[in-house]
């Protein structure tokens, strides 16, 4: 779409796209139609790369809810192409949770992670793996995903005096205050 917007309207163009053949992004289709309609031409040259050795995250399950504090599983499909040993790790907001090593056979292994929730909120986790090799397609040994936790979620109070009467009462009444100056 980028490419295709630069050529000035009227004007003639050509586009030379360098790709693996494997689509990452958004349908490459409606681009190729903008293109065709304004008559710019598409060449391609396919640039392919080995698939031997390549070590990869299938899948990343996990809830999409929770409860605060609740303790839950979450399972990490890994396929390798050979016998070996594989690293991986967990990490929840950016901090590790769990981490470690694990012989894998050849084909897809569930690695499963017993994990708890936190407070109230959206948990980011990120999955990674990686080989006793050179792996040519490195960006598949990573998974995020995202498990929201339902429960109830702090209230923020702007105050000039953070410790004041009103921050008591509203803790005093079982809410969870957070008082900050303005």
């Amino acid at each position: 779409r980028r490419a295709v917007a630069l050529v000035p309207d009227g004007a003639p163009g050509r586009l030379l796209l360098l790709s693996d053949g494997r689509c990452t992004g958004s349908d490459p289709a409606p681009a190729a139609f903008r293109a065709a309609a304004r008559e710019v031409a598409v060449d391609y040259r396919l640039l392919g790369r080995p698939s031997a050795g390549d070590v990869a995250i299938l899948r990343l399950d996990a809830p999409q809810t929770v409860t605060p504090e609740e303790s839950f599983l979450m399972h990490v499909w890994v396929r390798s192409p050979t016998r070996q040993r594989v690293r991986y790790d967990l990490a929840r907001g950016g901090a590790r949770i769990a981490s470690g090593e694990r012989a894998v056979g050849s084909g897809v292994t569930r690695l499963t992670f017993r994990t708890r929730a936190g407070a109230s909120g959206t948990g980011d986790y990120v999955a990674r793996v990686e080989g006793d090799g050179p792996d040519p397609v490195p960006e598949n040994n990573r998974a995020r995903t995202l498990v929201g936790v339902r429960g109830p979620r702090p209230l923020l109070l702007v105050t000039e005096t953070p410790g004041g009467g009103v921050a008591r009462l509203l803790a005093g009444g079982g809410l969870d205050v957070q008082a900050r100056r303005p």
